[in-house]
């Protein structure tokens, strides 16, 4: 909000005369980098130069819109200085042209995010002491998690899903991370704290090695080997119950 803000403001540039296109230009690079570092926050050099590029790219494909339909349609109320493009048009039909764009982008959004999520939802079944457990998981293409000691992918699940290979007393222990407090002999070995890695940070999750991890593809059954990482958060709104990466598959 605060990136956007400060875009608004620069747009107030269109009333400056007179601003050499070399000056522009050096106004335009070093306004750009502050907004996308606000809007993005401080990433690394690749990241931040990657995501530099994508904010290059989608603003020359709408300048370049711009600019053609100001030079071949030039509509009434239209007006381009100084890189910024300016519609006079009433605060009414602004109000209804936002409401009708943002009611598009939500259908088109939700339509998309169906299509892509039922073709990454992979049915799995999880093998663990001699009980199998179904559930649907999340194809993250992005997710490579893999486990530090063992080098096998790594499966992150709720914990509630499995809740029912576990007594409630070890239930409670492992909600809490306090595995070295679980009696169970069978859990106390299975069961470590694995270490996760991902966009938000590290965060250290009890895990164990399913003794085996089923999937179905092209009608043939698939069987792997993967450690089961357990959060105690929500990771969807119930459309599915664990993440795997392409290492599984």
């Amino acid at each position: 909000m605060i990136s956007s803000f400060l875009g608004g403001l620069y747009s107030l540039i269109i009333f400056v005369q007179f601003i050499p296109n070399i000056v522009l230009n050096i106004i335009k690079i070093i306004v750009s980098f502050i907004l996308v570092l606000i809007a993005f926050g401080v990433q690394n050099r690749k990241q931040t130069l990657k995501t530099l590029v994508f904010f290059y790219v989608i603003n020359f494909v709408y300048a370049g819109l711009m600019i053609a339909i100001y030079s071949f349609v030039n509509p009434v109320g239209m007006m381009y200085e100084n890189g910024i493009v300016y519609f006079n048009i009433s605060a009414v039909v602004l109000c209804i042209c936002t409401i009708i764009s943002y009611l598009i982008i939500q259908v088109v959004s939700y339509l998309l995010n169906k299509k892509v999520m039922k073709n990454q939802i992979v049915p799995i079944e999880i093998e663990i002491n001699n009980s199998k457990i179904l559930l649907n998981s999340f194809l993250d293409t992005g997710n490579q998690l893999v486990d530090i000691m063992t080098s096998l992918p790594i499966v992150m699940c709720e914990i509630d899903k499995v809740k029912s290979v576990f007594s409630k007393e070890d239930y409670d222990f492992i909600y809490n991370k306090d595995i070295e407090k679980i009696k169970n002999n069978y859990w106390k070995k299975k069961l470590k704290l694995v270490l996760v890695n991902t966009v938000t940070g590290s965060n250290m999750l009890v895990g164990f090695k399913a003794d085996k991890i089923t999937y179905k593809k092209e009608d043939e059954n698939i069987e792997k080997q993967a450690v089961i990482a357990l959060t105690c958060d929500k990771i969807s709104n119930g459309e599915f119950d664990a993440l795997i990466g392409l290492n599984l598959l």
